[in-house]
């Protein structure tokens, strides 16, 4: 859903206007929504209570055949994969960080005896991965 506030604006059709033109190119969704373009203006209310009536009509359309549920599980997945990666990045980098090799490796960089490609593919091709089951 698209909301042009402040509608009462002279260039607010246009923005309109031109968000109807855009949506017309996207290709048709797989679950049947299209996307509606409403226009609000905050200061008198108008549009509001159409504004609130597709929030509920899409929060409804989205219980339908458990849309809701499976957009829930994919947030929560995706939540979950970047918070493990976000950790395991902090955890080998501070492990890499703390090694010797590391540490050479920087060292070899600042006497300009090697380059900071080098040098991170050097380290990284030395880090061994403990495969656990």
């Amino acid at each position: 859903m698209f909301i042009v506030n402040k509608s009462d604006r002279p260039d607010s059709e246009a923005a309109v206007f031109e968000l109807n033109m855009m949506l017309g190119l996207r290709p048709p969704s797989k679950t049947g929504w299209k996307p509606l373009v409403l226009q609000t203006q905050a200061l008198d209310g108008t549009g509001v209570k159409e504004l609130a009536r597709v929030f509920l009509s899409h929060f409804d359309f989205l219980q339908q055949g458990g849309r809701l549920e499976h957009r829930q599980r994919d947030l929560d997945a995706g939540y979950f994969r970047s918070l493990v990666r976000d950790l395991a990045l902090e955890k080998i980098t501070a492990a890499l960080e703390a090694s010797k090799g590391y540490q050479a490796a920087l060292e070899n960089i600042r006497r300009r005896e090697t380059d900071p490609v080098t040098a991170a593919e050097s380290v990284i091709n030395k880090l061994e991965i403990l495969h656990v089951d």
